[in-house]
């Protein structure tokens, strides 16, 4: 399965793309490389780095044609970021997903989307796991948490 990946340098896209190679899946990368690659020097095989802006939908569309799967990662994340740019966060997370699921409409991929519990905001900053579940109120408060 050839599986593309926006933003797939951060954390969790690093974790997810050796257990795709491990799997025997082709992972193809979208990242502007803000926090470098040095990271996943020891992934071998089946991956393509290509760095683009998120933003830019048409820049690599060809990679989203190829795709069976795109897993959409790529955010302006944490609270502080968010609020010292908040244009550049609401491009990036909000405006480049409605571009990249408007572009992905009627054709045949699956589109996965990952969002954080930010989304469920609260000062209580100290909470079991059970807490944070989906059928909890949403209390976003700021641009990232809203995107």
């Amino acid at each position: 399965m050839d599986v593309l990946i926006t933003g797939g340098l951060g954390y969790a896209g690093s974790i997810l793309i050796k257990k795709l190679l491990d799997n025997g899946h082709s992972v193809t990368v979208i990242d502007n490389k803000r926090f470098g690659d040095d990271h996943i020097n020891e992934f071998e095989g089946g991956l393509d780095i290509i760095e683009k802006d998120v933003r830019d939908v048409e820049s690599y569309k060809e990679d989203l044609d190829r795709a069976d799967v795109v897993v959409h990662l790529a955010a302006l994340s944490k609270e502080p970021t968010s609020l010292y740019n908040t244009k550049y966060c609401i491009d990036t997370n909000y405006l480049s997903t409605k571009k990249l699921v408007d572009y992905l409409k009627g054709k045949d991929k699956k589109f996965i989307y990952a969002s954080s519990t930010s989304v469920y905001f609260t000062y209580d900053i100290v909470k079991e796991p059970e807490e944070y579940k989906e059928d909890k109120e949403l209390n976003p408060i700021s641009p990232y948490s809203i995107t």
